[in-house]
Protein backbone atom coordinates (compact mmCIF):
# COMPACT_ATOMS: atom_id res chain seq x y z
CA UNK A 1 0.00 0.00 0.00
CA UNK A 2 1.39 3.50 -1.16
CA UNK A 3 1.87 6.61 1.23
CA UNK A 4 -1.44 9.02 0.12
CA UNK A 5 -3.22 5.76 -0.64
CA UNK A 6 -2.96 4.53 3.34
CA UNK A 7 -3.67 7.99 4.08
CA UNK A 8 -6.91 8.15 1.65
CA UNK A 9 -7.88 5.32 3.45
CA UNK A 10 -7.45 6.51 7.09
CA UNK A 11 -9.52 9.45 6.64
CA UNK A 12 -12.47 7.10 5.74
CA UNK A 13 -12.18 5.20 8.27
CA UNK A 14 -12.46 7.78 11.03
CA UNK A 15 -15.48 8.95 9.31
CA UNK A 16 -17.37 5.53 9.45
CA UNK A 17 -19.73 4.59 12.33
CA UNK A 18 -17.83 1.36 13.43
CA UNK A 19 -18.14 0.30 16.88
CA UNK A 20 -16.41 -2.88 19.23
CA UNK A 21 -19.31 -4.39 17.94
CA UNK A 22 -18.64 -4.28 13.90
CA UNK A 23 -16.53 -6.63 12.17
CA UNK A 24 -14.46 -5.60 9.20
CA UNK A 25 -12.67 -8.04 6.86
CA UNK A 26 -9.25 -7.05 5.67
CA UNK A 27 -9.21 -8.86 2.45
CA UNK A 28 -5.82 -10.27 0.95
CA UNK A 29 -4.50 -9.60 4.07
CA UNK A 30 -1.00 -10.78 3.69
CA UNK A 31 0.79 -11.78 6.96
CA UNK A 32 1.66 -10.37 10.21
CA UNK A 33 5.11 -10.14 8.98
CA UNK A 34 4.56 -8.24 6.19
CA UNK A 35 1.93 -5.95 7.26
CA UNK A 36 4.59 -5.00 10.25
CA UNK A 37 6.66 -4.42 7.43
CA UNK A 38 4.65 -1.30 5.81
CA UNK A 39 4.94 1.24 8.70
CA UNK A 40 2.02 3.46 6.64
CA UNK A 41 -0.37 0.91 6.42
CA UNK A 42 -0.22 -0.84 9.99
CA UNK A 43 -0.03 3.09 11.40
CA UNK A 44 -3.08 4.55 8.92
CA UNK A 45 -5.13 1.29 8.19
CA UNK A 46 -4.72 -1.56 10.04
CA UNK A 47 -4.60 0.15 13.86
CA UNK A 48 -7.19 2.71 13.03
CA UNK A 49 -9.45 -0.29 12.21
CA UNK A 50 -8.46 -2.10 15.49
CA UNK A 51 -9.28 0.56 17.59
CA UNK A 52 -12.69 0.95 16.07
CA UNK A 53 -13.86 -2.23 15.30
CA UNK A 54 -13.64 -6.22 15.28
CA UNK A 55 -11.18 -6.70 12.29
CA UNK A 56 -10.35 -10.26 10.97
CA UNK A 57 -7.80 -11.15 8.12
CA UNK A 58 -8.59 -12.85 5.11
CA UNK A 59 -5.58 -14.59 2.70
CA UNK A 60 -5.04 -17.76 0.71
CA UNK A 61 -2.33 -18.21 2.90
CA UNK A 62 -1.70 -19.42 5.92
CA UNK A 63 0.41 -16.94 8.35
CA UNK A 64 0.40 -15.61 11.36
CA UNK A 65 -2.51 -12.80 11.62
CA UNK A 66 -4.45 -14.21 9.24
CA UNK A 67 -8.08 -15.42 10.85
CA UNK A 68 -9.52 -17.37 7.26
CA UNK A 69 -7.07 -18.48 4.97
CA UNK A 70 -8.77 -19.87 1.72
CA UNK A 71 -9.69 -19.26 -1.68
CA UNK A 72 -13.01 -17.29 -2.07
CA UNK A 73 -13.61 -19.06 -5.38
CA UNK A 74 -14.14 -22.26 -3.88
CA UNK A 75 -17.92 -22.71 -3.18
CA UNK A 76 -17.59 -24.20 0.50
CA UNK A 77 -15.25 -21.60 1.53
CA UNK A 78 -17.00 -18.80 0.15
CA UNK A 79 -20.51 -20.06 1.79
CA UNK A 80 -19.18 -20.43 5.30
CA UNK A 81 -17.75 -17.07 4.94
CA UNK A 82 -21.01 -15.59 3.75
CA UNK A 83 -22.59 -16.45 6.43
CA UNK A 84 -20.61 -14.41 8.60
CA UNK A 85 -22.03 -10.80 7.14
CA UNK A 86 -19.67 -8.44 7.47
CA UNK A 87 -20.12 -4.98 8.59
CA UNK A 88 -17.69 -3.58 5.93
CA UNK A 89 -14.72 -5.06 3.53
CA UNK A 90 -11.43 -3.97 3.33
CA UNK A 91 -10.57 -4.60 -0.85
CA UNK A 92 -7.17 -3.18 -1.72
CA UNK A 93 -4.99 -3.81 -4.42
CA UNK A 94 -6.62 -7.35 -4.84
CA UNK A 95 -8.46 -7.34 -7.79
CA UNK A 96 -5.98 -6.79 -9.96
CA UNK A 97 -4.26 -10.05 -9.17
CA UNK A 98 -7.49 -12.28 -9.74
CA UNK A 99 -8.44 -14.73 -12.69
CA UNK A 100 -12.27 -13.28 -12.58
CA UNK A 101 -12.58 -9.77 -11.60
CA UNK A 102 -16.68 -10.04 -11.76
CA UNK A 103 -16.99 -12.88 -9.95
CA UNK A 104 -14.81 -12.41 -7.38
CA UNK A 105 -16.32 -8.80 -6.71
CA UNK A 106 -19.76 -10.32 -6.35
CA UNK A 107 -18.52 -12.84 -3.96
CA UNK A 108 -16.97 -9.84 -2.15
CA UNK A 109 -20.08 -7.80 -2.14
CA UNK A 110 -22.19 -10.52 -1.41
CA UNK A 111 -20.11 -10.85 2.56
CA UNK A 112 -21.30 -7.62 3.32
CA UNK A 113 -24.34 -6.70 5.22
CA UNK A 114 -26.78 -4.15 3.83
CA UNK A 115 -25.94 -0.89 5.20
CA UNK A 116 -22.29 -2.44 5.27
CA UNK A 117 -19.27 -0.53 3.90
CA UNK A 118 -16.52 -1.38 0.98
CA UNK A 119 -13.29 0.40 0.51
CA UNK A 120 -12.00 -0.30 -2.50
CA UNK A 121 -8.13 0.49 -3.25
CA UNK A 122 -6.31 -0.31 -6.69
CA UNK A 123 -3.82 0.82 -9.25
CA UNK A 124 -5.08 3.43 -11.73
CA UNK A 125 -1.39 4.29 -13.35
CA UNK A 126 1.18 1.53 -12.13
CA UNK A 127 3.68 -0.21 -13.76
CA UNK A 128 3.15 -4.02 -13.60
CA UNK A 129 3.62 -5.94 -10.34
CA UNK A 130 3.04 -9.58 -10.33
CA UNK A 131 1.49 -10.80 -6.92
CA UNK A 132 1.49 -14.06 -8.64
CA UNK A 133 -0.35 -12.91 -11.80
CA UNK A 134 -1.44 -8.78 -12.48
CA UNK A 135 -4.15 -8.84 -15.49
CA UNK A 136 -3.84 -5.30 -16.28
CA UNK A 137 -6.88 -4.13 -13.83
CA UNK A 138 -6.48 -0.25 -13.98
CA UNK A 139 -9.74 1.02 -13.38
CA UNK A 140 -11.76 4.48 -13.63
CA UNK A 141 -14.10 5.10 -10.53
CA UNK A 142 -17.23 4.15 -11.96
CA UNK A 143 -15.67 0.78 -13.81
CA UNK A 144 -14.98 -0.54 -9.56
CA UNK A 145 -18.49 1.03 -8.80
CA UNK A 146 -20.73 -1.32 -11.76
CA UNK A 147 -18.57 -4.24 -10.53
CA UNK A 148 -20.90 -4.09 -7.03
CA UNK A 149 -24.59 -4.80 -7.49
CA UNK A 150 -26.25 -3.28 -4.73
CA UNK A 151 -23.96 -0.37 -3.79
CA UNK A 152 -24.05 2.74 -3.80
CA UNK A 153 -20.93 5.13 -4.55
CA UNK A 154 -20.03 7.85 -1.17
CA UNK A 155 -16.93 8.74 -2.36
CA UNK A 156 -14.18 8.04 -5.05
CA UNK A 157 -11.22 9.97 -6.12
CA UNK A 158 -8.12 8.89 -8.34
CA UNK A 159 -5.53 10.28 -6.02
CA UNK A 160 -1.70 11.29 -6.66
CA UNK A 161 0.90 9.39 -4.84
CA UNK A 162 5.21 9.71 -5.05
CA UNK A 163 7.02 8.01 -7.78
CA UNK A 164 8.74 4.76 -7.70
CA UNK A 165 11.98 6.76 -7.12
CA UNK A 166 11.11 8.20 -3.78
CA UNK A 167 10.18 4.90 -2.42
CA UNK A 168 13.28 3.21 -3.58
CA UNK A 169 15.37 6.02 -1.72
CA UNK A 170 13.60 6.23 1.12
CA UNK A 171 14.79 2.17 2.11
CA UNK A 172 18.04 1.27 2.37
CA UNK A 173 17.05 -2.21 1.86
CA UNK A 174 14.71 -1.60 -1.26
CA UNK A 175 16.97 0.36 -2.64
CA UNK A 176 19.83 -2.70 -1.93
CA UNK A 177 17.30 -5.22 -3.25
CA UNK A 178 16.65 -3.44 -6.59
CA UNK A 179 20.13 -3.16 -7.47
CA UNK A 180 20.48 -6.88 -7.18
CA UNK A 181 17.64 -7.20 -9.00
CA UNK A 182 19.04 -5.21 -12.05
CA UNK A 183 22.39 -6.75 -12.20
CA UNK A 184 20.94 -10.05 -11.97
CA UNK A 185 19.11 -10.72 -15.25
CA UNK A 186 19.30 -14.42 -15.37
CA UNK A 187 17.60 -14.62 -12.65
CA UNK A 188 13.58 -15.16 -14.60
CA UNK A 189 14.87 -13.47 -17.14
CA UNK A 190 11.22 -12.68 -18.08
CA UNK A 191 10.22 -11.42 -15.49
CA UNK A 192 13.37 -9.39 -15.77
CA UNK A 193 12.31 -7.95 -18.87
CA UNK A 194 8.48 -7.28 -18.32
CA UNK A 195 8.90 -6.01 -14.98
CA UNK A 196 12.05 -5.45 -13.38
CA UNK A 197 13.29 -2.71 -16.34
CA UNK A 198 10.02 -1.05 -16.87
CA UNK A 199 9.70 -0.35 -13.67
CA UNK A 200 12.39 2.63 -14.59
CA UNK A 201 10.01 4.45 -16.42
CA UNK A 202 8.35 5.34 -13.27
CA UNK A 203 11.50 6.94 -11.44
CA UNK A 204 10.31 10.49 -11.34
CA UNK A 205 6.59 9.83 -12.19
CA UNK A 206 3.75 9.96 -9.84
CA UNK A 207 1.68 6.97 -9.27
CA UNK A 208 -1.74 7.04 -9.14
CA UNK A 209 -4.52 4.80 -7.36
CA UNK A 210 -7.88 4.47 -7.64
CA UNK A 211 -9.41 5.04 -4.15
CA UNK A 212 -13.23 4.88 -3.40
CA UNK A 213 -15.86 4.19 -0.64
CA UNK A 214 -19.45 2.19 -1.54
CA UNK A 215 -22.13 1.60 0.59
CA UNK A 216 -24.17 -1.31 0.36
CA UNK A 217 -28.14 -0.80 0.14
Amino acid sequence: MLINEAKWISDIILSLPLTKGNIFLNFGSQSLKYNNENRHLMELVINPLLKKCDLRNLDIQNGPGIDYSGDLYNDSFFNQLKLIQFDGVLLCNVLEHVTNIKELARRVGELIKPGGFLIFSGPYKYPLHYDPIDNGFRPEIDEVVSLFDGYQKVQGDIITDFSYSYYMLSSFKQFVFMLLRVVTPFYKYKKWGSVVLPKFLWWNRAFKITCILMKKE
